[in-house]
């Protein structure tokens, strides 16, 4: 939903994006999705977490788990609080946005963005994100915050540029282990949430994330129909996690390797990463880029250090701005240390029906043949409670994709994936399990605008064979508001509802001290409705919004989980305020 800004109006091309790809995109000012914040705190509309905003999350929507053959330590459960993408401007003005939103419990949500350029060629941004909540239930406390900086300049002949950033993002979590007795929350015994009977009384999980580096290109040889560039990426990337519990519980544990009576571990992950590229236009539709990859690992678990490296090469062949069609070709293979013989290819093909940025209409296809590993927690991990020394061993992927978009009004999303050695843990967090597996995904997104009243439509099936790959075969989250303007059209307002389901299933079930999560098929949750009512306004650079979260809660019983063990919180009131300064 967009409106205009009623004190300034901003021409699209005055605030750019920047991927690490130097795929530009418009920095979109005018867009009213405060009320929607999960969204933007989590990039999806189907997740789950451990009961409290900022605990370990889990996406419900398959997708793959190959990362461009990159190490990976683990804590993926964190992964939507750490800096997700790595982005660059180019603005015409000083930007800034400050969102702050607050709910019940302390629970708090604030964001600075700022980006300018201070002369033409040069531009940095910076932010600050912050989560944190006490939760509703005992020992849930999270605390998370994230700031980034990052920089791009280029010489006036487009020579030479450089790119520059730098991330440090903190998480910090109480862990209960979540609730001893489901009863006493699905029969309403106990309304006091926090007394009620948790796992894990002292356990607390610290993850530190830094990383900084830099990406440089020269252009060798330039002309209006050939490009010969030499890039180079350098990334460095630290992971500190300390896993507490001041007295175990031995009922809860299963294993104690060091200690019985106190756990305090600490693992180290230290990744350098650098990329050498050669890219070159074959003529000025057609590009290919030819490079190296080589990275040093460095690993402590338990005071036990470990060392390795990695040697991969990579080919990309695209094209861009070809009327209708383009496509890209993209190779990466691993030579020596971790990755060997490990691979990613990707086939991408898009046919543009329309060029309109703002009317765009196209399909695309893509196809992924990919050898990869796991993240390395999941075969060696060294800690009191924890002792994994699997051999590390590879998952074969296949996966096609075909998509449909229509004038950002229609998306539509159908992929299919098998799985050769597919592995996750069942039960046992100690030992992988191995299964031949397929996935089927289909994905409508959908917005019908009639007058003033809105309908957004987000439904999602998925179908898995395998036991260690469990889904909910549905789920749907619906928005319906009316919005318009009032006094001259000096104000611009919204009221709707939001309604939220997924079907029954085994859900996975999360492990605090690993920060993992396993398949089980003891506890479904699912088929229950959550509605949310709100109302928004925005006036010039100015929005806010107040919302009564799953305001049914109780009306239907009480069988509301977010993950096995972990209640979704009963009803709650937010609000929220974002403001735009443009000097």
């Amino acid at each position: 939903m967009n409106v205009t800004d009623s004190l300034l109006i901003i021409k699209k091309s005055e605030f750019i994006s920047i991927s690490p790809n130097n795929e530009e995109n418009d920095y979109d000012t005018s867009k009213i999705d405060m009320f929607d914040y999960k969204f933007f705190i989590f990039g999806s509309d189907f997740v789950s977490y451990t009961g409290n905003i900022g605990s370990a999350s889990k996406f419900l929507y398959f997708n793959s788990e190959s990362n461009n053959l990159k190490f990976s330590p683990g804590f993926d459960s964190y992964n939507s609080y750490f800096t997700r993408d790595i982005l660059y401007y180019r603005v015409t003005k000083p930007l800034t946005e400050i969102k702050y939103i607050n709910g019940s419990k302390n629970e708090n949500y604030f964001s600075v963005f700022h980006t300018q350029n201070t002369t033409n060629n040069f531009n940095f941004s910076l932010h600050y994100n912050l989560i944190s909540s006490d939760g509703l239930y005992y020992r849930q406390k999270t605390k998370n915050s994230n700031f980034g900086f990052s920089s791009h300049y280029k010489t006036n002949n487009q020579i030479y540029e450089l790119k520059t950033f730098f991330f440090y993002d903190r998480i910090n979590n109480e862990l209960n282990g979540g609730i001893i007795n489901d009863s006493v929350f699905e029969n309403n015994i106990e309304a006091t949430r926090d007394v009620i009977g948790v796992n894990l009384s002292y356990a607390e999980a610290k993850l530190i994330h830094s990383t900084g580096g830099l990406e440089h290109s020269l252009k060798l040889v330039g002309d209006s129909n050939t490009n010969i560039v030499l890039k180079h990426t350098s990334n460095y990337q630290n992971f500190v996690y300390r896993y507490n519990d001041d007295l175990i519980d031995k009922n809860y544990y299963n294993y104690y390797y060091d200690d019985s009576s106190v756990t305090s571990d600490k693992s180290v992950y230290d990744i350098l990463f650098n990329t050498f590229e050669l890219k070159s236009s074959l003529n000025s539709k057609l590009f290919f880029n030819a490079g190296t990859c080589y990275d040093i690992i460095k690993i402590n678990q338990a005071n036990i250090s470990n060392s390795t490296y990695d040697s991969k090469i990579l080919f990309k062949l695209y094209t861009k701005d070809i009327s209708k069609i383009n496509f890209r070709l993209s190779s990466i293979y691993g030579i020596k240390g971790y990755n060997e013989s490990n691979y990613e290819n990707n086939f991408t093909i898009n046919y543009a029906l329309t060029k309109d940025n703002q009317k765009k209409t196209n399909i695309s296809f893509d196809a992924n043949y990919n050898r990869f590993y796991k993240s390395y927690n999941n075969y060696i991990y060294v800690a009191n409670n924890i002792l994994r020394a699997s051999n590390i061993s590879p998952t074969k992927e296949l996966n096609v994709g075909l998509y449909f978009n229509f004038e950002q009004l229609i998306n539509i999303e159908a992929k299919y994936y098998n799985f050769t050695d597919y592995k996750y843990f069942f039960a046992n967090v100690e030992q992988l399990q191995t299964d031949n597996a397929e996935v089927i995904s289909f994905k409508l997104k959908n917005k019908i605008n009639i007058g003033n009243f809105v309908l957004k439509s987000n439904i999602a099936f998925q179908e898995s064979n395998s036991n260690l790959i469990n889904l909910p075969q549905l789920m749907l989250k619906e928005t319906f508001l009316y919005n318009n303007y009032a006094f001259n059209k000096k104000l611009f307002y919204y009221l709707g509802i939001d309604a939220y389901w997924f079907s029954e299933y085994y859900a996975d079930a999360f492990n605090p001290y690993s920060s993992d999560f396993y398949a089980q098929d003891k506890k479904k949750i699912g088929n229950y409705p959550y509605f949310d009512i709100f109302l928004g306004l925005k006036i010039k650079r100015f929005d806010a919004f107040v919302k009564l979260e799953h305001f049914n809660a109780g009306f239907m019983g009480y069988n509301y989980y977010q993950l096995p063990s972990y209640p979704t919180n009963d009803r709650t009131f937010k609000f929220g305020l974002n403001w735009r300064f443009y000097n």
